[in-house]
């Protein structure tokens, strides 16, 4: 059996492209780090969004997992505690419902 040509354009998420879209960027938490929470002395995470330059529209709806965290305007930060150390799939959704996501690593000290 011959095989087929793969589609034109790419399956990987580009976030570039995301952003010439105009779709929110997460800029905090950074990605690929470990957040350290003393036992006791728990200091929230600050969640903060980015658009694409010379977009301003409405508000940040945020999610941890499944849940709801709220909403904070563009360039705002929200701030979340963790209620423990684990993994979590932190999502930002706009207005237009353009998203980005990643994984926050939490990790508990004494």
């Amino acid at each position: 059996m011959p095989l087929r040509a793969p589609p034109e354009g790419s399956c990987v998420a580009d976030e570039s492209a995301a952003m010439s879209q105009g779709a929110p960027h997460i800029v905090s938490p950074l990605r690929g780090v470990t957040h350290i929470q003393r036992m006791g002395q728990a200091s929230p995470l600050l969640l903060k969004a980015e658009l694409a330059s010379g977009t301003s529209r409405g508000n940040l709806h945020w999610f941890v997992d499944d849940t709801s965290l709220g909403l904070s305007k563009v360039g705002q930060t929200l701030n979340w505690q963790p209620p423990h150390a684990g993994r979590y799939l932190l999502r930002v959704v706009d207005d237009g419902g353009l998203t980005d996501s990643r994984v926050v690593v939490v990790e508990g000290v004494q």
